[in-house]
């Protein structure tokens, strides 16, 4: 672990583009082992039939095992980071995924992220930008 308590926004954008790429090849187990042992997805938020609140490596696991197993291909890029004021980054989401009946699904969203020293300890989701920008108090900044 990193001795520092902040990673730099560089270093936090590292993270999420590895954990989102461990994820789009099939390695949740590698995935996991950038959050925090105790950590927090809060998919309240979502539209979608999976929302909820996950809490721990398992229980995240368990979110991801879903929408990984209902997709072919399911690639998402994270990009737009922002460092927020008290240490969070904030990013979009934007990608495709392909169904087994060839139905293909473009997708954009938004997270929040909290770091615990170099892990994830909290990993907020939004269905847009602007969203998390709102929740944020950032509702006029530029997305």
């Amino acid at each position: 672990m990193n001795d520092r308590t902040q990673l730099t926004l560089d270093e936090k954008a590292d993270v999420v583009r590895r954990v989102f790429s461990h994820l789009a090849q099939r390695e949740p187990d590698k995935a996991i082992t950038s959050f925090h042992p105790d950590a927090v997805f809060d998919f309240t938020r979502s539209r979608g039939p999976d929302r909820g609140t996950f809490v721990g490596h398992g229980e995240i696991q368990k979110s991801w095992a879903k929408p990984l197993g209902t997709w072919v291909e399911w690639a998402l890029k994270p990009d737009d980071f922002l460092a927020l004021e008290d240490g969070r980054v904030l990013f979009s989401l934007r990608g495709r995924m392909v169904g087994r009946d060839e139905i293909e699904l473009h997708v954009s969203a938004a997270h929040i992220w909290t770091f615990r020293h170099d892990l994830v300890a909290k990993a907020d989701f939004f269905q847009s930008r602007e969203d998390a920008l709102a929740a944020a108090g950032l509702a006029d900044e530029p997305g």
